[in-house]
């Protein structure tokens, strides 16, 4: 108002002063010094010309007037004035905050399977050498790489000339032996007759030699009993002798057994010295060296042993002499003594000799025919016992030459080498062939010594082939119990199939499970983040939004509503938490958003087992947290993100403007969740376009998830930052538990519904929606 009154005061002083300007000078002068005596006559000079030009000052001061009136009637609450826009800080007016893209995951508690990885060997189940049995030429070998053989089949010959000429030999010799069988008996029959002829003759010769015999049997006691020393004293010579003889040939395997030791020995000198050298130099290993040294310390030992035989076979060797000396000695006693009893008997030996001839010469003949009779039961078991190994001879001939001659595979399985070719000559200890049985694979690992703690019998396996999506499913078979001393590894095998697919020596991917449980919650390997102040592990999580998580509201606690202010039109520099007026130009807050529908927030973990891709979390997440997986690296707490898809280099999408604010846009297909109190309000739209009706759907929801059928929706449409008379109205209508329908037209610009939700029992809330309609 004052300044309105300026305005008038100055156009009345320029309309009364502007004919005194166009008259004199003078009184201009006056116009602009005239004092409380200025005459009567000046002052009707004054008024006349005003009266004049009272019309137009009427006309001037009404219009200030009603412009003053017009400018406080319809400009908005703190709307500058050309002077106040010219005087405005543009600095505090700042670009809304951004959104930082990133992918999400919400975590669930699964059943979970940690694993260690190892790259696998293919190995047959069973491989075997296929050597010859006997010493020959190979000829037929009809068995290549890649056949499949089966066990006894026939795969080659081997032609022995040697082992035909010793067939025929043999037998030759069982037929020889078999028909001497036939003269070897009858010899026995005539011996049997003599003997009988023999006996009979000293039979006669015997009653003859009574009378005579009578008369020496005094001599002859004595004779016999000098005779038996004698021959106790020769028998005890042959003994003595005898033990001599085995005393020396124990000698003299003493000697050669202790030259032999000794040779051993200076082998082993000489190689437990390389091995101190090889041991010292790193190039074997300590449990190597200490089997050299193991084995030189039995040289040592047998040596020793050797030696300690020799000197005990030499005393026996000595002390089997003596005896013979002395059993000598015995001897020449025995014979004196009998070379007296002889000539004590002689006289009675002449007078009784021609007796005693006939009957001694009928013993002899007797003795003769016995000892013709002996040597014929002998000859003919000699003979039966050469027939009989001739026989075997010919038979086990036949059989080298026949059966021994062919070359059988072993097992059932496929031909993998064929390691000689036909023509070679070869012998039992020579392999010719290689055969795998393929009915079952095995699949090993070298497993590190850390990781065989967590690994059992049964554990399941799971392996890969290079290039094939489907994984192969086995269980670990065996643990090998003795681990490399030097990689620190011990090899686990899983046994598979044929019908796997796999082949001998291929290479594959061997996934062992260690630990599983059937309720853990895991994270993405990639999702885990220890570049922190404490160094610790620990994950990025997007919460606020429709997050369930629980962190959602611990993490982001004191922190107000993370995702609207308000703020005046006007003067951006003005912000509240909640609603309001300006405190500058008295004009109401409006709500802007600070960023994206989330904020980032992170939290420590505590980490328990890992596949390779996943890792279990133990403490740190609940079910339901919506884990930051990719694109966490340069946030901070706080900040505002928005989950968007991700690909291999990246996002494949960026929020487009708007979306960082939580706008439905086309880059969340025009669909978005707000809370409402305790309830959660979905809103899908169609794409808004200026002049056409735009669909709205909204579905009201617990925080189980679950319709709400009680709820009573209304809506309010408005353009932000605008008072409108009239805004179009959005009429709803149920069609299904918890869900409305309707539509609408709208103008082009930003616009805004406010969806209002009461329930039964009085609680309320609401929820808005902003979207950009397009010309």
């Amino acid at each position: 108002m004052l300044h309105s009154s300026v305005q008038c005061h100055l156009l009345l002083r320029s309309h009364v002063f502007t004919p005194v300007r166009t008259g004199s000078s003078k009184l201009r002068a006056v116009s602009s010094h005239s004092s409380p005596n200025m005459d009567m006559a000046t002052m009707n000079r004054i008024l006349s010309a005003a009266r004049k030009h009272i019309v137009a000052l009427a006309v001037i001061l009404g219009s200030a007037l009603l412009a003053q009136w017009t400018v406080n009637r319809y400009r908005r609450p703190g709307q500058m004035t050309v002077i106040e826009a010219q005087a405005m800080d543009m600095s505090n007016i700042k670009a809304p905050v951004g959104s930082h893209p990133v992918a999400t995951e919400v975590v669930h508690a699964a059943s979970f399977r940690s694993t260690v990885t190892y790259t696998g060997t293919v190995l047959p189940y069973l491989d075997q050498m296929v050597y010859p049995r006997v010493t020959g030429w190979l000829t037929d070998l009809n068995a290549y790489a890649g056949d499949r053989v089966r066990k006894g089949q026939i795969l080659g010959h081997v032609e022995a000339p040697d082992l035909a000429a010793q067939a025929s030999k043999a037998a030759d010799e069982a037929r020889a032996a078999s028909a001497e069988l036939p003269v070897a008996r009858a010899d026995v029959a005539r011996a049997r007759a003599e003997q009988s002829a023999a006996q009979a003759e000293a039979a006669a010769g015997a009653a003859d030699a009574q009378s005579a015999q009578a008369d020496v049997n005094a001599a002859q006691l004595a004779v016999a009993q000098a005779q038996a020393e004698v021959r106790q004293a020769e028998a005890s010579l042959s003994g003595a002798q005898a033990m001599a003889d085995q005393a020396d040939a124990g000698a003299e395997e003493a000697r050669n057994n202790l030259a032999a030791a000794q040779a051993d020995l200076a082998y082993w000198k000489a190689e437990i010295a390389r091995a101190e050298r090889l041991a010292r130099g790193g190039a074997i290993s300590q449990d190597e060296y200490q089997a050299e040294r193991s084995k030189y310390q039995a040289a040592v030992a047998n040596a020793d042993a050797a030696a300690a035989k020799l000197r005990q076979a030499q005393a026996n060797a000595r002390s089997a002499q003596q005896a013979v000396e002395a059993s000598r000695a015995a001897v020449e006693i025995a014979n004196r003594k009998l070379a007296q009893s002889r000539a004590m008997v002689a006289s009675a030996q002449a007078r009784a000799h021609n007796r005693i001839a006939s009957a001694n010469a009928a013993k002899q003949r007797v003795a003769a025919a016995d000892a013709a009779y002996r040597a014929a039961i002998s000859q003919v078991s000699r003979q039966a016992s050469a027939a009989a190994a001739a026989a075997n001879e010919s038979r086990y001939a036949s059989l080298f030459g026949d059966e021994y001659r062919l070359v059988r595979a072993p097992i059932d399985g496929i031909v993998m080498r064929r390691l000689v070719d036909t023509g070679t000559l070869v012998n039992p200890g020579m392999a010719v062939l290689e055969v795998a049985d393929h009915s079952r694979m095995r699949v090993q690992a070298n497993v590190a010594e850390a990781d065989m703690a967590d690994i059992r019998i049964g554990a399941p396996v799971t392996i890969r082939q290079q290039g094939e999506t489907k994984p192969i499913t086995a269980k670990v078979s065996s643990i090998f119990p003795q681990a490399d001393p030097v990689a620190r590894t011990s090899i686990v095998e899983a046994i598979v199939p044929d019908s796997a697919g796999l082949t001998h020596g291929e290479f594959v991917t061997m996934e062992i499970t260690t630990s599983s449980t059937t309720r853990a919650i895991t994270v993405p390997n990639r999702a885990i983040w220890t570049f922190n102040e404490s160094g610790k592990p620990s994950v990025w999580l997007a919460v606020g939004g429709t997050a369930t998580g629980a962190q959602a509201g611990a993490g982001m606690a004191g922190m107000g509503d993370p995702n609207t202010t308000y703020t005046c039109p006007m003067h951006p520099d003005v912000k509240r938490g909640k609603p309001g007026n300006c405190p500058k130009c008295g004009m109401k807050l409006q709500p802007v958003s600070t960023g994206g529908p989330k904020r980032a927030h992170l939290v420590y973990v505590t980490l328990g087992k890992s596949d390779g891709n996943r890792t279990e979390v133990l403490s740190g997440l609940n079910d339901g947290d919506e884990v930051i997986v990719d694109g966490f690296q340069g946030l901070n707490e706080g900040d505002s993100v928005t989950p968007v898809p991700w690909g291999p280099n990246g996002p494949k999408v960026m929020p487009s403007p708007g979306e960082g604010d939580g706008r439905l846009t086309a880059a969340n297909g025009w669909q978005g969740s707000r809370r409402a109190g305790d309830l959660t309000v979905h809103a899908a739209i169609s794409e808004p376009r200026a002049g056409a009706p735009t669909s709205f759907t909204f579905t009201i929801s617990d925080q189980g998830g679950n319709p709400v059928q009680d709820a009573q929706v209304s809506t309010v449409t408005s353009m932000p930052g605008m008072e409108m008379g009239s805004t179009p109205s959005l009429s709803l209508r149920r069609v299904g538990p918890g869900k409305f329908e309707g539509s609408a037209t709208f103008s082009s610009g930003l616009w805004q519904v406010e969806v209002r939700v009461v329930r039964a029992g009085g609680k309320a809330g609401s929820a808005a929606f902003q979207f950009n309609v397009a010309e």
